[in-house]
């Protein structure tokens, strides 16, 4: 079970809960809701998702779905998933190839990742590929957490997913939107303010204490320069993936890649 804290305001009706370690990171959910009970309730099933998807997508967790097909599939041999990670890769496989092949799991070329619907297998086309979700795992988890959300009718709340990767829906109790401020991270100075009311925004960058950890899949080089990207996008898992792709894509590429994305704003920032 995963360690986590949870509190109830009655007079603001204001539930927050975290997980202080889960994918990596922190995860915060603040949401207005009437009752103190449904709102436990709905925390659980949050909580009860996002442990499900850590389980299968954390491949450094050798005995999650993940890492035990990276760990098969150089066997040359058709591995079978389940069915949500068929889906995934399904997924993977369309950004793939709408962000002119700048968003790979394989980080090396998902062309060689091979896929039987009928079997629901999956087989790797040559030794050293492997699936990695690090790009991928927070937006999608994300939104399986707006899902949650509006199907239990929640309209305002706000997820804050290691602060790099949020979720507005509706506006904060004192106010009408959900104001976060985006600083630079080698400075600490303001950036940009944003207002956000039923969006999504990713961060992806540079720090000074991290660095070298985003690499372009089609020149295998990896960005260490200063800067960052803010994507906001009504599809948690929209905005997670181009917040990467935006560091990594010539302005050419992004011209041709933001076409093909509905209800986007991407910025890219030189810090």
């Amino acid at each position: 079970m995963l360690v986590n804290s949870a509190k109830y305001y009655e007079g603001e009706q204001l539930f927050h809960g975290f997980i202080p370690h889960i994918m990596g990171t922190r995860f915060d959910l603040l949401m207005l809701h009437p009752d103190a009970e449904d709102a436990d309730l709905l925390w659980w099933r949050v909580m009860d998702r996002l442990e499900v998807l850590n389980g299968m997508l954390n491949r450094f967790d050798a005995q999650s779905e993940v890492a035990r097909l990276n760990a098969l599939c150089p066997t040359n041999e058709w591995v079978e998933v389940s069915e949500e990670l068929g889906r995934i890769i399904g997924l993977c496989g369309e950004y793939y190839h709408k962000t002119e092949r700048l968003f790979d799991v394989t980080l090396r070329d998902f062309a060689l990742v091979e896929w039987n619907e009928q079997c629901r297998s999956v087989r790797f086309a040559e030794e050293g590929v492997s699936l990695d979700f690090g790009g991928f795992a927070k937006g999608y988890a994300l939104s399986e957490v707006k899902r949650l959300l509006e199907e239990e009718g929640v309209e305002n709340a706000f997820v804050d997913f290691g602060r790099s990767s949020l979720l507005a829906l509706g506006h904060h109790p004192y106010g009408d939107c959900w104001k976060v401020a985006f600083n630079n991270p080698y400075t600490g100075e303001l950036v940009r303010e944003f207002a956000l009311r039923d969006v999504s925004m990713s961060t992806s960058g540079n720090t000074a204490d991290y660095s070298g950890h985003i690499i372009n899949p089609a020149t295998g080089e990896y960005e260490n320069s200063q800067v960052a990207s803010t994507v906001l996008a009504h599809n948690p898992l929209d905005a997670e993936v181009l917040s990467t792709v935006w560091l990594v894509a010539t302005e050419e590429e992004r011209e041709v890649v933001g076409r093909r994305f509905e209800n986007i704003e991407c910025e890219l920032y030189e810090l």
